[in-house]
């Protein structure tokens, strides 16, 4: 999780916006690409996210998903990704 917040102040993404992203990916099971135009065309997705206006910009790109992918091991991956589905 540490990994996350200094890969997310590097990008200027909020861990609100990344986590939900997240969320929304694996709910949905889309690509990463998929889910960053999904959020973009959906405004109450952008709000879940905690935007606080509709913005017709990528949220962040989506090369952020293999960031932290390979920052992560694929064990802490899978354990960080099954813990937000747990709770949602």
């Amino acid at each position: 999780m540490k990994t996350m917040s200094l890969e997310t102040r590097r990008s200027g993404v909020s861990p609100q916006t990344v986590i939900g992203a997240m969320i929304i990916k694996y709910k949905l099971k889309l690509s990463d690409v998929e889910t960053i135009e999904t959020i973009k065309e959906i405004p109450y997705m952008q709000f879940m996210l905690g935007l606080k206006e509709f913005q017709e910009e990528p949220v962040f790109d989506p090369s952020l998903f293999v960031t932290l992918r390979k920052r992560m091991s694929a064990e802490l991956f899978d354990q960080f990704n099954q813990q937000i589905l747990a709770k949602f």
